[in-house]
């Protein structure tokens, strides 16, 4: 199997997790869905995603597609690619597993769950943002193009923004205990 295809299926992978587990928590009335009831610009992140993982198949299924010529033609920097991928994908399951309930695709200012701060996030207070962005860093390894590095960019900043936002909410809602865990743990790793 190649690099690209192997990349293919841990975005099914990522993809199948994220919908498990938010349709599981949405069958217990937890609301987990929250994007886009603060900030209209949160619309901007679902077409990016799928913009990017329609170029990941279309590359591994040799499919039409914007990305272009590689910058590096390298199969162990593809395989280290797909290594790094790995490694967010773990970092980040273990972090939606840490999450129990308390798991929001969005700020849930109504029903904001519990304040989690044992598992992954005793190592990142953002375990699943870190996962993603290693996700995004092997995805540029395996298709490592001008294309695959402007995503690795816009999502880096799309994620710190989001990232912000959520922590500015975090520091009102939650106020010492949050000032006190941040103290603690980084933002990243």
């Amino acid at each position: 199997m190649s690099p690209q295809i192997f990349a293919s299926w841990l975005t099914i992978f990522l993809g199948a997790a994220l919908a498990y587990r938010t349709l599981s928590l949405h069958r217990q009335g937890i609301p987990v869905i929250q994007f886009g009831k603060l900030d209209k610009t949160d619309f901007l992140i679902p077409p990016f995603g799928l913009f990017f993982f329609y170029h990941i198949f279309a590359n591994g299924f040799h499919l039409p597609g914007l990305a272009g010529q590689p910058m590096v033609n390298n199969l162990f920097t593809q395989w280290l690619g797909v290594g790094v991928a790995v490694v967010g994908l773990a970092f980040a399951a273990w972090g939606i597993v840490s999450f129990k309930h308390s798991l929001r695709i969005g700020i849930d200012v109504e029903t904001p769950g519990e304040f989690i701060t044992n598992g992954a996030f005793q190592i990142s207070r953002n375990p699943l943002y870190v996962g993603f962005l290693f996700f995004l860093l092997g995805q540029f390894l395996i298709f490592p193009s001008l294309f695959f590095l402007l995503f690795l960019l816009g999502g880096t900043w799309l994620m710190d923004r989001q990232i912000k936002r959520e922590e500015d909410f975090m520091t009102r809602h939650y106020g010492e205990a949050f000032a006190h865990y941040a103290q603690k743990v980084r933002r990243y790793l």
